[in-house]
């Protein structure tokens, strides 16, 4: 069985049936993308602002990513961002984000993770969600890319 982190949680029904909404991260978790986000903001940032390589001594385990969008602007620019130029990047990290998933050479399932969603998603009554600190898009662009879209009705 896969080391999943998830969360379930029984909800109840308009009509008294009883759900189960098991959430689960996705990061170390259900996948590994192999380095597709780092090469994401690389780009972003060298096409935005002429900054090669502007991942060094970022640790992304358990951070957002607008957290990391935050730190990527004060390491490299000196400075935060306002809004509108924030929306830019993460827009452009999406477009990114869906050419580097990819090519990524390492992107992985974790182990056993298709075999416990399948298993979970044939169980009556079982709500599957995401909890993460992924933007939406980019999230279920990870979903898809391993084949695992399907089996998420909600979060992001």
């Amino acid at each position: 069985m896969a080391n999943v982190l998830a969360r379930g949680v029984q909800v109840h029904h308009n009509n008294m049936n009883m759900y189960r909404l098991i959430l689960f991260d996705i990061d170390g978790t259900l996948l590994l993308t192999g380095g597709a986000g780092k090469m994401a903001f690389d780009r972003v940032f060298a096409e935005l602002y002429q900054i090669p390589e502007c991942w060094k001594n970022i640790h992304p385990d358990g951070r957002t990513d607008p957290s990391l969008i935050a730190e990527l602007c004060r390491n490299n620019l000196g400075r935060g961002v306002a809004t509108p130029e924030f929306q830019s990047i993460q827009k452009l990290y999406t477009e990114c984000m869906a050419q580097t998933l990819q090519i990524a050479p390492r992107f992985r399932l974790m182990p056993g993770v298709l075999e416990l969603l399948q298993s979970l998603a044939d169980q009556e009554g079982v709500v599957l969600g995401l909890a993460t600190g992924n933007f939406e898009e980019t999230a279920y662009l990870k979903l898809e890319r391993a084949g695992l879209k399907k089996y998420f009705s909600l979060g992001g």
